[in-house]
């Protein structure tokens, strides 16, 4: 019995090893079926493919491509070290000169404004002729009418068959006479009327129904994929009911020692890394090209005080550094790993840089170095979609990261708004990111302007730089105007794959 009750057990046991077995395979054989689940970087493509097509429209498909391919950089040629042989090898490579090129596209533009302004004028002219000739038909018409009571009509038709008597005649080239001398022609000339209708106003461009046709983000709001962010998107929705001025800019200054190479459109040659020399310093930083444009659009001039307020990893403050305009220099971040890279940046690129440059690591809505400084850099941190859909570490898409994501263009406005009173009476302030989201980029540009006007006297004026950026489309593909408010927006596009950056510029009135 005890043998039966043995083998009974073992039998039981194996059983429930097979069972349990077999229950392990089809859990497994479950398990592997389920679908992967997503990356941070698929949660900002999904996030994005929401938010930005309804902005974007038809262009979006074109500027996703662009964001999840490879992207362009520029060299920018370092100054400290052998420039102009460095100048000469990265020509010989088919790379171009962006300065150059902006140069010679300007030319072309005012090449075409002076003949636009020319056929203008001689259109003007042309039309002054013509209303002369109208005045003096009609003054003819008179002086028959009164040499000739029975009538202009039965003249003409004598005139025309010959049957016009010769005292007729007389009275005729009398009449003639007589108005010849009656009307001269400074007379005539002072009596013609202008066609005011053919005026432009040079102005109407920047009428404030302009500036607030577009509010797409408030689009989204009630989307119920998106109910979390809607303290996000309030920063863009608010409709603008404070004045805002927004003055026309024509022109960008490249400063001439700022020697910029970049491969033109559809050119998808990459730069080699660059290698030390003579000097012991690299001979050009890479970076993208887009980032050149906060910095042209500060307009720094020689003398200038610069705070990079948010100035890791250091491009943008390098590139400063190399026109050679400022007097002081400061870098600042929260960051001690990032101003760590910094430093770095500066050691490679720079001899005794710290006479040059001042690092100092505080939050900058905390820096109260008030009327010391003529240009402020504000690259504020954003969600840099071109990092987002390619990499997952520590990407701002992660769930653990949601609130910090959602909280940001509160920092930003902080931000943006220190600054403007940071900076000196008739001094500029840039802004700029490296996302196409408009609640981070105008928004954050409203909701700092909105600050002011509630907080401060401050008098800020908005730069409208579309006309200046003119020559940078040879370069850059602009978002459509519908599409931003204040600023300008440089999007990634495949034969010129730079971007996304959005920049505005505002300056302090004296």
């Amino acid at each position: 019995m005890n043998l039966f009750q043995n083998k009974l057990y073992a039998t039981s046991t194996s059983l429930r090893v097979i069972n349990a077995a077999i229950k392990h395979c089809r859990a497994n054989t479950v398990w592997a079926t389920k679908r992967k689940p997503k990356t941070s970087a698929d949660l900002a493509l999904e996030y994005f493919d929401n938010i930005y097509r309804p902005i974007f429209g038809k262009q979006w498909p074109s500027i996703r491509l662009a964001l999840l391919s490879p992207h362009k950089y520029c060299a920018v040629v370092n100054n400290y070290g052998d420039s102009d042989s460095l100048s000469t090898q990265l020509q010989n490579e088919g790379a171009i000169n962006m300065r150059e090129m902006f140069e010679s596209y300007q030319n072309v533009l005012s090449e075409k404004k002076g003949s636009s302004k020319r056929k203008k004028e001689f259109n003007h002219v042309y039309e002054l002729n013509k209303k002369m000739e109208k005045i003096v038909a009609r003054q003819r018409e008179e002086e028959l009418e009164r040499i000739y009571p029975q009538g202009v009509e039965r003249l003409q038709s004598e005139t025309s068959t010959g049957k016009i008597s010769d005292k007729n005649k007389a009275d005729l080239e009398t009449g003639e006479l007589v108005k010849q001398a009656k009307t001269p022609l400074d007379k005539s000339l002072s009596e013609a009327s202008i066609d005011t209708d053919r005026q432009i106003d040079a102005g109407e461009g920047l009428a404030s129904s302009k500036l607030n046709e577009f509010v797409p983000v408030s689009r989204l709001i009630g989307k119920e994929q998106f109910v979390s962010e809607a303290e996000h998107f309030t920063f863009y929705n608010e409709t603008q009911n404070f004045p805002v001025t927004v003055e026309p800019e024509t022109s960008l200054h490249f400063p001439a020692h700022l020697q910029v190479f970049a491969f033109d459109q559809g050119n998808i040659s990459s730069f080699n890394p660059s290698k030390p020399g003579a000097s012991g310093v690299l001979g050009y930083y890479l970076l993208d090209a887009g980032s050149v444009l906060p910095v042209l659009a500060l307009g720094l001039r020689p003398g200038d005080t610069v705070l990079d307020m948010c100035a890791a990893p250091g491009g943008k403050s390098l590139l400063c550094l190399q026109t050679l305009y400022p007097d002081m220099l400061v870098c600042n971040d929260i960051s001690r790993s990032r101003l760590n890279r910094l430093s770095l940046v500066m050691r490679q690129y720079l001899t005794d840089w710290e006479q040059r440059v001042t690092i100092t690591q505080e939050p900058g809505a905390n820096i109260l170095d008030t009327n010391k400084y003529s240009k402020i850099l504000v690259d504020v941190p954003c969600t840099t979609d071109r990092v987002s859909v390619m990499e997952c570490d520590n990407n701002i898409f992660k769930p653990s990261r949601n609130k910090e994501r959602i909280l940001l263009p509160q920092l930003q406005v902080e931000l943006l708004f220190q600054a403007l009173k940071l900076v000196k009476k008739g001094g500029a302030v840039v802004y700029s990111t490296c996302s196409l989201n408009p609640a981070q980029n105008d928004g954050v540009v409203q909701m700092a302007l909105r600050k002011v006007w509630e907080e401060t006297s401050m008098k800020i004026v908005v730069k409208d730089l579309s006309k200046a950026l003119e020559p940078a489309k040879i370069v850059f593909k602009f978002a459509e105007p519908s599409c931003v408010k204040y600023g300008s927006l440089v999007v990634p596009y495949l034969p010129s794959n730079f971007g996304p950056m959005y920049f505005c510029k505002l300056e302090k009135e004296e």
